[in-house]
């Protein structure tokens, strides 16, 4: 039976306490803890990047603009083909475009996603 990833988690609880703040924890030990577990392993990725925030004016770090998704999609999304990226990125858009728009505080469209990554 696989263990969900927030036990994995929970198991680290006491060493990111110990380190307070600055910890980090790699995607990498987390991904090997998983598999090792036999766990079902996620990453984050924001759909409009963070390093957009700027240019939109407000926080992009919001759950609305966060999917969990598998490694190798996430590395599809970061690596792959334009054809990749852009199925990927059309799938994520279109279950979450309403409320995208609701936390930009305006509409935005597809071709605008394709154009932050390069892909249009």
């Amino acid at each position: 039976m696989k263990k969900p990833l927030y036990i994995l988690f929970r198991h680290l609880a006491p060493l990111i306490e110990q380190a307070g703040e600055s910890i980090f924890v790699s995607l990498l030990l987390i991904r090997q803890l998983a598999q090792k577990r036999g766990s079902s392993y996620m990453e984050p990725h924001h759909l409009i990047p963070m390093a957009k925030t700027e240019h939109f004016g407000v926080s992009l770090d919001r759950e609305q603009n966060i999917f969990s998704l598998c490694s190798n999609c996430h590395n599809q999304i970061h690596y792959g083909t334009r054809e990749d990226v852009r199925r990927i990125i059309s799938l994520l858009f279109q279950k979450r475009q309403r409320e995208i728009g609701s936390i930009l505080g305006r509409d935005i469209t597809l071709e605008e996603i394709y154009q932050i990554y390069h892909v249009l």
